[in-house]
């Protein structure tokens, strides 16, 4: 039931309401269907996100239980797949956590320590590990922990060098307008100038 409300509340044109704000950055959630601490603790993220200045895009598994092209798109446009590990993984995170790494794309695991994290037939580099207590941690201390990876710090750089590379290129032209604007006043003749001869 939390999956199809979710997805009204949430999704309009294959895309989360919070991808539609002009985020920076965006990472995928996964979590377990039927799972609810994983589903709750994905949409407060989603929630919180732009706070942070990201986008926190969530699987589209309404009416379906197949990887839909829509989360596969989601996935390829985050800079990081963060998934949590409460209880057994199901066939469409597992789903998830193949294309993503298909992608070579680094997949965060939230895992309780009680569970594993449930990816031991995985023996991929890209995989990070995190330690998470389901009932001490909460949204933004994870939300935190995300924002400290690695892919997020670079993907965070890289945005703010493109964003000085244009700031630089818009007050340059701004100074060579004004400059120019200088050049012509000092040119143009004046009425006392007229005048004088």
């Amino acid at each position: 039931m939390l999956d199809k409300r979710r997805h009204r509340l949430f999704y309009k044109n294959g895309e989360s309401s919070c991808g539609r704000r002009n985020a920076l950055l965006k990472i995928f959630v996964s979590y377990n269907p039927g799972a609810e601490i994983e589903q709750s603790t994905a949409l407060r993220l989603q929630t919180l996100a732009g706070l942070y200045g990201v986008a926190i895009n969530l699987p589209d598994r309404y009416g379906t239980v197949d990887l839909k092209s829509s989360t596969q798109q989601r996935i390829a446009d985050s800079v990081l797949f963060v998934m949590f590990s409460t209880q057994k993984i199901s066939l469409q995170v597992q789903e998830e956590v193949n294309h993503a790494l298909s992608l070579g794309k680094n997949v965060l695991v939230f895992y309780d320590k009680s569970v594993g994290k449930n990816l031991t037939t995985y023996s991929d580099t890209n995989i990070l590990e995190e330690y998470f207590d389901p009932l001490i941690d909460t949204p933004v201390t994870i939300m935190e922990r995300v924002l400290k990876q690695r892919e997020i710090i670079k993907a965070t750089q890289e945005i703010t060098k493109r964003e000085n590379n244009v700031i630089s290129a818009v007050v340059g032209i701004g100074l060579g307008l004004i400059l120019l604007w200088a050049f012509s006043i000092k040119s143009e003749p004046t009425a006392t100038d007229s005048f004088e001869n």
